[in-house]
């Protein structure tokens, strides 16, 4: 006995007549204690019937000449879409619109702060920069260090500091010991 799925698979071969003898058993014992599937038979019996009693159509002597030639053009129109199918939105992978987006994000941010850099005034320079900049240049003298006395850590590299040359130079008591010549004295001992 068929189940209500292999029924449903044979109702049209049985409308037909193409279903085997046994089968046909096997189909109308089915529908004798199928409510359900006789319900179903019954309605498609009836659209069948239905469909073969529709009246003709008929068409005019031009019709497959104008359908024949509406299917060329629509095939026309196709392969002409498709001379650059390499640059259409639909082939390439979603991930690449990633990367083109972070790419352009990049690029604007650079332009944005090549624009701000530009037009944002340059820092003024400090007064006290901006008057050792003016000071003219400081000359040794090697009469004047003869005159001063030399501190005992520099006699005892044989160097002159800084230091006697800037109080004579500018009057000042600061210090401003030269480290560079202590250093290379230093090495020069090793």
């Amino acid at each position: 006995m068929l189940n209500c799925y292999q029924f449903k698979n044979h109702i049209s071969s049985y409308l037909d007549g193409e279903i085997s003898l046994k089968k046909r058993q096997e189909f109308e014992e089915h529908l004798q204690n199928c409510p359900h599937c006789r319900q179903l038979l019954a309605q498609i019996t009836h659209n069948h019937h239905t469909l073969h009693h529709l009246p003709a159509i008929s068409v005019s002597d031009n019709f497959y000449f104008k359908l024949r030639n509406r299917i060329w053009a629509d095939k026309r129109r196709q392969s002409e879409g498709q001379v650059f199918p390499l640059f259409r939105l639909k082939n390439i992978p979603s991930y690449a619109y990633g990367f083109a987006l972070a790419f352009l994000a990049v690029i604007v941010s650079i332009v944005i702060l090549n624009v701000q850099e530009a037009e944002s005034p340059t820092t003024p320079i400090p007064p006290t920069v901006q008057s050792r900049i003016t000071q003219p240049a400081r000359t040794y003298s090697p009469s004047a260090s003869a005159t001063q006395p030399v501190p005992a850590q520099a006699s005892q590299y044989g160097v002159v500091s800084q230091d006697s040359i800037s109080e004579e130079d500018n009057g000042r008591s600061e210090a401003q010991p030269n480290f560079q010549d202590q250093i290379k004295t230093v090495k020069d001992q090793r």
